[in-house]
């Protein structure tokens, strides 16, 4: 009979376990994107950061991390991008983008001017004079 209180009680403890695994549930730098390639950049890039510079896959604990502390993870990430797998400035680009995207969902507050300020310089291999701009093929 409904309203007798006969299995009323198996609902309770269903909602409890959903409403606990909202909490827990952690979503991904990549979580929500549609395009497959950000999707995989993202995860690479992210997986990369967690793996190398983090070392401690409880995306929880990252999350309650001083302010402070994850900048200065995030700085030495891209010194290790930058001098040990020697990418460029695009390419340190496109890894904390899905990094910072990972915050941004938790409204984590970052430092981002200051972050980005030991990104490498956006030179290229060869920079251009103005001779070789009027006679590019005089190079």
């Amino acid at each position: 009979m409904i309203g007798d209180g006969d299995g009323g009680g198996a609902i309770e403890p269903y909602q409890q376990q959903q409403q606990q695994e909202e909490e827990n549930r952690v979503y991904l730098a990549y979580d929500g994107l549609t395009s497959s390639y950000t999707k995989n950049t993202y995860r690479y890039s992210f997986d990369n950061f967690i793996k190398i510079t983090v070392k401690n896959d409880n995306l929880r604990v990252l999350l309650e991390t001083k302010q402070s502390i994850v900048e200065y993870k995030l700085i030495s990430h891209i010194k290790y991008l930058n001098e040990v797998q020697q990418l460029g400035y695009l390419s340190i680009q496109t890894h904390l983008s899905g990094i910072l995207r990972f915050f941004a969902m938790y409204d984590y507050h970052l430092n981002i001017k200051k972050i980005r300020r030991f990104l490498p310089s956006n030179i290229t291999d060869r920079s251009y004079s103005v001779r070789d701009r009027k006679n590019p093929k005089q190079v």
